[in-house]
C-alpha cells in the first residue's frame, strides 16, 4: 500500500490527468448530448422552415402579349413545378420567335420593292461636288422628266404600266365625226328632191353623230383601265403642305442649284406614296384569271386626285411629343381615327398622310378599300361621297360605262417602318423626324 501511495506521490501530474479524463468522460458524454440536442432541434427548426417556404412557395408565370393591347397569358400563384417551368420557357420562346418572324414579314411587306431610284445619293451623297450634282440631277430627271419626249417622269411610267390613260384627244373625235357628218349628209342630199334635208332627217342624222361620238369614247375606255394623267397629280391637296408631284425639272431650279439632299428624299418618298396607291386601284381592277379590266368593266374607273402631305423638315414644322405605356406606340385621337402619328416619342414608323379622289363603282368601292390594305400598310382615315355628273363627264370624252358610279374623296394614312427606312434618310431627315437607328430587322 506504502508502494502504491509512493508511486502516486511520485507520478500526481500523471494521476491527476488520469483522474480527469476519467471523469471527464461521462460529463462530456452528458454535456454532448445535450449539444446534439439542441443543435440537432434548432436544424430541424430550419429545415422546416424552409420546407414550409418550398411547399408554400406561389410564383406567377407570364407568357408576353405579341400585340399592343393584346393581353398577356398569367399563370398567377403557381407551385413551383419542373414541367410546368420548361413549358412556360418553351411558350416564351415560341411566341419570341413568332415575334421575330411577324416582324420580318410586317418589314417586307411594307418595303416590297421599294429602292431609291438613284443608287449613291442616300443617305448621304458623295463628297465630291460633281459627283453630287450629276446623282441629283439624275434622279429629278426621272422623276420629273425631260422636255424631249424619250425621256419620260416615271410617274408617267406608273400611269402606263396600270393601264391609264385620258380620253381620246377633242380634235381627234371631232375629226371622225364631221367625216361621217359629211358623208351621210351627202347621201342624203342625193337622195332628197329639194336639196336639203327634212327635219326628221336631221334629228337621225344628229342621234347617228351623237352615237358616234359616244362610241369614240367607249373605244377609248376598252382601250385603257382607268382614266388618269400627270394632271391627277396634285400639289394643293394638303394646302401648304402639300408635296411636289411630280417636283419641278432641273431646268426650272431656281438659279440652277438644287436643293438640299433632304427634299430629294422626300421627293424619292413621295414616289414610293405615289406608286402604291397606283398600284392599288390596277390590284382593284385586276380580275381573278389576272387579266385588267378596261374601264366599263373596272372598279376604279378615274383617278381624278392624288396628294400627298409633305414631311416636316423645314421651318418651324415640329413632331409632337406624345406619351405612352413602355414598349407601345404613342397614339393622339385628336389627330385621326387611328391616333397614329409621327412624334419625338413614336420610334417604330413614320406616318405620311395622303388624298385621293376617285370615280368609282358604288357597289364595288370596298373592293378598292381592300386593295388599299393589301397593297402596304393604308387606313382610310375619311370618305366623302358625292354624286358624279355622268353626262357633264361624258361631253368631256369620260365614258364610266353603265353601272351607277360615285366620286369618293378618300383621306389616307401610309405608315412607314423605320428600320428600312431610317438607314436610307440623310442625317438632317433622321434629326427632324427623330430617328435612330438600330438592329431592328430591316
Amino acid at each position: 500500500m506504502k508502494g502504491v501511495l509512493g508511486w502516486i506521490k511520485s507520478h500526481l501530474v500523471v494521476v491527476i490527468c488520469t483522474a480527469v479524463v476519467i471523469v471527464s468522460l461521462p460529463l462530456g458524454f452528458v454535456f454532448s448530448s445535450k449539444m446534439n440536442a439542441k443543435i440537432r432541434e434548432s436544424a430541424e427548426k430550419e429545415g422546416n422552415d424552409q420546407l414550409r417556404q418550398i411547399q408554400n412557395a406561389r410564383v406567377t408565370y407570364v407568357i408576353p402579349s405579341l400585340l399592343p393591347g393584346e393581353p398577356s397569358v398569367e399563370l398567377a400563384r403557381q407551385a413551383p413545378n419542373a414541367a410546368l417551368t420548361a413549358w412556360v420557357k418553351e411558350q416564351r420562346d415560341r411566341r419570341e420567335a413568332e415575334a421575330s418572324g411577324v416582324m420580318r414579314r410586317a418589314v417586307e411587306f411594307n418595303r416590297r420593292d421599294h429602292a431609291p431610284l438613284v443608287q449613291g445619293l442616300f443617305p448621304e451623297p458623295p463628297r465630291d461636288p460633281t459627283q453630287e450634282l450629276r446623282l441629283k440631277g439624275e434622279l429629278l430627271n426621272l422623276l420629273a422628266g425631260t422636255s424631249s419626249a424619250d425621256r419620260p417622269s416615271v410617274y408617267e411610267t406608273l400611269l402606263a404600266e396600270i393601264g391609264a390613260g385620258s380620253p381620246p384627244p377633242a380634235e381627234e373625235v371631232f375629226e371622225r365625226v364631221r367625216d361621217v357628218e359629211e358623208r351621210e349628209r351627202e347621201r342624203l342630199l342625193a337622195d332628197s328632191p329639194t336639196g336639203q334635208l327634212t327635219g326628221e332627217q336631221q334629228a337621225k342624222l344628229t342621234e347617228q353623230l351623237v352615237n358616234r361620238r359616244i362610241g369614240e369614247y367607249q373605244r377609248r375606255a376598252r382601250e385603257i383601265s382607268v382614266y388618269a394623267d400627270l394632271t391627277s397629280l396634285d400639289r394643293t391637296g394638303f394646302d401648304k403642305r402639300s408635296s411636289l408631284l411630280p417636283p419641278p425639272r432641273v431646268a426650272d431650279a431656281q438659279g440652277g442649284a438644287l436643293p438640299h439632299v433632304a427634299e430629294f428624299f422626300q421627293w424619292q418618298w413621295d414616289y414610293w406614296m405615289v406608286r402604291d396607291l397606283l398600284s392599288a386601284v390596277e390590284r382593284a381592277n385586276t380580275a381573278a384569271d389576272g387579266d385588267r379590266l378596261d374601264v366599263e368593266n373596272a372598279v376604279v374607273k378615274r383617278v381624278e386626285k392624288i396628294s400627298v402631305e409633305e414631311l416636316p423638315l423645314y421651318g418651324d414644322a415640329r413632331l409632337p411629343r406624345l406619351s405612352a405605356p413602355e414598349g407601345s406606340v404613342p397614339l393622339d385621337r385628336s389627330i385621326s381615327v387611328t391616333g397614329r402619328t409621327s412624334s419625338e416619342t413614336n420610334k417604330l414608323y413614320d406616318v405620311r398622310r395622303a388624298k385621293m379622289t376617285v370615280v368609282v363603282s358604288s357597289e364595288r368601292l370596298p373592293v378598292f378599300l381592300d386593295a388599299l390594305a393589301q397593297t402596304n400598310m393604308v387606313s382610310l382615315l375619311s370618305v366623302n361621297l358625292s354624286e358624279v355628273d355622268v353626262w357633264g363627264d361624258l361631253q368631256k370624252g369620260f365614258f364610266y360605262g353603265r353601272e351607277p358610279v360615285v366620286r369618293a374623296e378618300l383621306e389616307l394614312e401610309t405608315l412607314w417602318l423605320r428600320s428600312w427606312t431610317g438607314p436610307l434618310m440623310p442625317p438632317t431627315v433622321r434629326q427632324r423626324l427623330g430617328v435612330e437607328l438600330t438592329g431592328e430587322p430591316g
